[in-house]
């Protein structure tokens, strides 16, 4: 499963005290869209404030509901700001000084851990835009959490019909998605189109472009953290496709009364497995290798270390059935379960971070399969192959590459634009959320 990440929160702005039109000609028409264009920010700022509020009380089936209309808000926002860009960009905009936005960075690491972490001042417009965008790919993430949530183990369920288990593999799907869209958009923010073009605008002879000489950089506006949660993404997309791989197989093993080796017929190939495995434990340490681990949230270090360690161990289970399944190969079966079987008890025995009792339970699980495949290589190995198993180097030397199951899905931004086309949809979508437009700094 994702990580659950703390929404950021934003500052009022009025975009009419901000910009101006060029030509005396347009300036009511240019006032009552920038108008619209504030109610929009005013909007997705509404929701977000509501979506903490309903955090702290511990609203947990609001807080799914809240992240899907933080989508559409933040959607719906977008064509206004790209729009706003474009004007003054092409002339027909001129800004009245530097615009000043506040947001609350979430992902960078608290000093204070008993107070919400301090809003942060971003200059130009293109920093908001960068903010918003990063607000859109981790509602887009822990939507992904609210799917999964809703379909449950669903692999296990023997009551579903065909029917039923095909719409759960769908809403899997979905989630895949969600996270595919959120790499595509930290790609696109880490590219020179994104950070790279705002990182390169000065505040002097800039005004509304730049970042601010001399200004804190919040960690969500750099390139090396796009570049890592593009990957984070991706591994957790990635994770999600191999569940959706297995799917059908873990439902014939909880039928089935002795599960273990031999595998199934139609079971997915454990060398692919392990690939796809590995390369989700790539993707976790690409992420890591871009972060500065004492900028990070803990939690969100935690989360990158146990997920890397994770995959591997999985990695080193599909290699060990897929030696054993080999018949040839029983004692490298035995050396790779074995090593999986050390890391995983390892990771039950200790802390496990934010829920660690659902994470311990899905360890234990996997534990127990390796060492069920684990005992019945050991009883063929003692009675027939009498295989010497491989040192620990010696296994490591042969790990292959990954492979990918997902690609990050392409961002573009959208068209520019004063018309709002989905109030009613985020109407829906917000519900019962109480939004509070006040400009309290408990925002």
């Amino acid at each position: 499963m994702s990580f659950l990440y703390t929404l950021p929160t934003t500052g009022q702005v009025n975009f009419a005290t901000l910009l101006t039109a060029t030509s005396t000609s347009s300036i009511s028409s240019v006032n009552s869209q920038l108008t619209t264009a504030t109610a929009s920010r005013s909007r997705l700022r509404g929701v977000l404030k509501a979506l903490k509020r309903e955090k702290e009380k511990g609203k947990d089936g609001d807080l799914h509901k809240g992240w899907l209309g933080v989508i559409q808000a933040a959607e719906d926002y977008l064509p206004f700001l790209v729009g706003i860009l474009k004007g003054v960009e092409d002339g027909s905009l001129e800004l009245k000084g530097e615009p000043v936005f506040s947001w609350r960075s979430t992902l960078s690491k608290n000093q204070n851990p008993m107070k919400p972490s301090p809003r942060i001042e971003v200059y130009g417009l293109r920093s908001d835009l960068l903010f918003v965008l990063t607000t859109l790919l981790m509602a887009l993430s822990n939507h992904s959490i609210s799917i999964l949530s809703g379909i449950g183990s669903y692999e296990l369920d023997t009551t579903l019909t065909d029917a039923q288990r095909k719409a759960k593999d769908a809403q899997l799907n979905s989630a895949v998605d969600c996270l595919c869209r959120a790499a595509g958009i930290a790609a696109w923010m880490g590219s020179a189109e994104g950070i790279g073009r705002w990182e390169g605008m000065g505040k002097e002879g800039n005004a509304g472009k730049g970042k601010g000489k001399g200004k804190e950089v919040p960690i969500e506006l750099t390139s090396e953290m796009m570049q890592a949660l593009h990957a984070i993404s991706l591994a957790d997309a990635e994770s999600l496709a191999i569940r959706r791989l297995l799917s059908l197989s873990k439902t014939h093993s909880y039928l089935t009364i002795t599960p273990g080796p031999p595998l199934p017929k139609g079971h997915p190939s454990p060398s692919i497995l392990s690939r796809l495995h590995l390369q989700v434990r790539s993707s976790y340490q690409r992420g890591l290798s871009l972060l500065s681990s004492s900028s990070l949230s803990e939690d969100f270090k935690r989360y990158l270390v146990e997920g890397e360690q994770m995959s591997s161990l999985l990695a080193y289970k599909w290699l060990g059935v897929d030696a054993g399944e080999n018949g040839t190969k029983i004692g490298e079966a035995i050396g790779w379960l074995g090593m999986a079987k050390e890391g995983m008890k390892e990771m039950v025995g200790r802390g496990l971070g934010k829920e660690k009792e659902r994470k311990r339970k899905r360890v234990k699980e996997e534990l127990e399969a390796v060492e069920t495949y684990l005992k019945a290589y050991k009883k063929v190995n003692d009675a027939v192959s009498f295989q010497t198993v491989p040192e620990k180097g010696e296994l490591l030397a042969k790990v292959p590459s990954g492979i990918s199951a997902c690609k990050a899905k392409t961002f573009v931004l959208p068209e520019p634009s004063f018309q709002s086309s989905s109030t009613g949809e985020l109407d829906s979508a917000i519900g019962d959320l109480q939004i509070d437009d006040s400009d309290e700094d408990s925002d």
